[in-house]
């Protein structure tokens, strides 16, 4: 038996109703900015964890290209090219001692 349609259109009304007016419980207003804050960080941790592994793959291409480690980042760099670029507040930190490009807070050493 089909329900009339005054009662399809409530159940369809009461159900967009608790979609778009209620929505997911913990999503209120007051918590948009955390969970724009927690993207942000996603979107951070993502390029630190990219450009980390792009700057170790051109210094292993220096290394095989050249026989030898850069003495700095801008002979790495000039050599394979700009490293990728970071978030804010990061910077990349190469030792050639112990040859290895990481990606660091500013004002770390």
């Amino acid at each position: 038996m089909r329900a009339p349609a005054a009662a399809a259109g409530l159940g369809l009304a009461l159900g967009l109703g608790l979609t778009i007016g209620l929505g997911p419980a913990g999503c209120g207003g007051d918590d948009i900015g955390t969970y724009t804050k927690g993207s942000l960080q996603a979107r951070d941790d993502a390029m630190i964890v990219r450009a980390e592994t792009e700057a170790a793959a051109k210094l292993g291409q220096y290394q095989a290209k050249y026989g030898e480690s850069p003495a700095s980042l801008e002979q790495l760099e000039a050599g394979m090219g700009a490293l990728a670029p970071l978030p804010p507040g990061w910077r990349y930190a190469y030792d050639p001692a112990n040859p290895k490009v990481r990606v660091v807070p500013e004002g770390a050493p």
